[in-house]
């Protein structure tokens, strides 16, 4: 077996400049630019950082226990003394089973009068089983508001008690709560310079698609973006935060040559909800809805994070099959 080794990155601490120490050898273009891209954004961050973020009051509401989980790191509080420690969990941890219907909805169902409708998200084993859920779902007297390849997954809004017929339908696998995120590491990253070795070695970024999936990227100089879409209800793509733009920056300032995908998936207070980001990551494998062009993204940038103590599965379904499809989530 052949292994290629990944270029040796190291940090000068008197310049702050990161320098590949290594030719990168046959590595995929791809794949370098992703990795550099993820040290820079993870440059800097400290877990009181993390944890300083703003939350919206929803978010604020629905804890129940105080844990960040972000796709740059994982934070938890130190475990009393004596005590067994806590294995974390990630937010889009991909393999952990879960009953059928969340715990989460479970509690709201016993809220709700009769006929009153409840949101969640379904996702079916295959494509077959989620055309099928959407007929079980009008029969039921409820509506699937957006329905989603990747994953399998479907949003639909329905009476609570229909749910547990719903959970019974042959080919559902999970039935979950709409979760918020929140944009993670604004104004956190130092500026500094990256040497230009991989440059020398001609890797710009040059036949590569980036999807910054985030709160939008407005117009910067260093910018340039190729397709753009927003999944948040009533803005458009632009960045009314600075935290997209900010990311893309980072992204396209190391690697020039990138093509950039913006998918607005954050709004401009900074959160977003499962269900956007799932759309944001199905636009990105394919904008144009052709399986015959492409134009998809080989990396997907998705800088934030929720405060839960279990998978989001949903998001994790849509992640999964994003990379069985060779994209770089980072």
């Amino acid at each position: 077996m052949t292994v290629t080794k990944l270029p040796k990155i190291s940090k000068k601490e008197d310049t702050g400049v990161l320098t590949p120490n290594q030719n990168p050898g046959n590595l995929p273009k791809h794949c370098i630019i992703g990795i550099i891209i993820l040290v820079i954004l993870l440059h800097g961050c400290t877990t009181q950082e993390l944890i300083a973020q703003p939350l919206s009051p929803t978010t604020k509401a629905s804890l129940a226990e105080k844990q960040t989980i972000t796709n740059e790191t994982t934070t938890q509080a130190q475990p009393p003394k004596n005590t067994t420690p806590h294995t974390p969990t990630a937010a889009i941890m991909l393999d952990s089973p879960q009953p059928t219907i969340h715990p989460i909805i479970e509690k709201e169902i016993k809220t709700k009068r009769k006929n009153e409708r409840i949101k969640v998200l379904v996702e079916a084993e295959n494509n077959k089983a989620l055309q099928e859920l959407a007929d079980a779902v009008e029969s039921a007297g409820g509506t699937v508001t957006h329905s989603f390849s990747i994953g399998n997954i479907a949003v639909i809004e329905i009476p609570a008690e229909k749910i547990s017929e719903i959970a019974q339908q042959e080919g559902v696998q999970q039935i979950s709560p709409e979760r918020e995120y929140v944009a993670f590491l604004q104004d956190r990253i130092p500026a500094f310079s990256i040497d230009t070795t991989a440059w020398a070695n001609n890797i710009t970024g040059t036949g590569t698609t980036i999807a910054i999936l985030d709160t939008g990227i407005g117009p910067h100089n260093a910018v340039t973006v190729t397709l753009a879409k927003s999944f948040v209800t009533g803005e458009d793509p632009s960045d009314q935060n600075g935290h997209g733009t900010h990311v893309a920056g980072i992204a396209q300032g190391i690697a020039p040559g990138t093509r950039l995908l913006n998918a607005k998936v954050l709004s401009k207070s900074g959160t977003g909800t499962t269900s956007s980001i799932i759309a944001g990551i199905n636009w990105a494998t394919d904008p144009d809805n052709n399986p015959e062009t492409d134009d998809g993204a080989d990396i997907i940038s998705m800088s934030f994070g929720g405060m839960f103590t279990d998978p989001d599965g949903p998001l994790a379904s849509a992640v999964k099959e994003a990379i069985s499809l060779s994209l770089i989530h980072i």
